[in-house]
């Protein structure tokens, strides 16, 4: 049987601040989602999923619902910071001239051997 992932989320970052803010988090499971057993630091991937390449996890921060489609099993063996930005937005998520055409933009920040992150703007309707 394969050993559980462990993932583990070093800060929760809310416009450029780290916030002691609860999460949940949730990986979508064929329709519906289930929410990950939590550790002292983070989250287990379900066994289920754990054979899966790329998965989508919701992470719930306060009022924030944070969706993350195709994430590469790989990532979830990296330690995460979660982060929020709201208007006005860091120019380094959104170009200024771009700026008014969203809502909020979130993203992981994915460290370990090479740090990437993940962002996901949500454009204003």
């Amino acid at each position: 049987m394969a050993q559980g992932i462990e993932t583990t989320i070093t800060e929760i970052n809310v416009d450029g601040k780290t916030t002691q803010k609860n999460y949940r988090v949730f990986f979508q499971l064929q329709n519906s989602w289930v929410e990950a057993v939590r550790t002292p630091h983070g989250f287990m991937v379900p066994d289920a999923l754990s054979e899966d390449e790329y998965l989508t996890v919701l992470v719930k921060v306060g009022k924030y619902q944070l969706e993350f489609s195709d994430v590469h099993i790989s990532k979830f063996k990296t330690s995460w910071v979660v982060g929020i930005d709201k208007p006005p937005f860091s120019e380094k998520f959104v170009e200024p001239e771009q700026a008014s055409s969203f809502e909020i933009v979130y993203w992981i920040e994915f460290t370990g051997l090479r740090t990437t992150r993940m962002i996901v703007k949500i454009k204003k309707e």
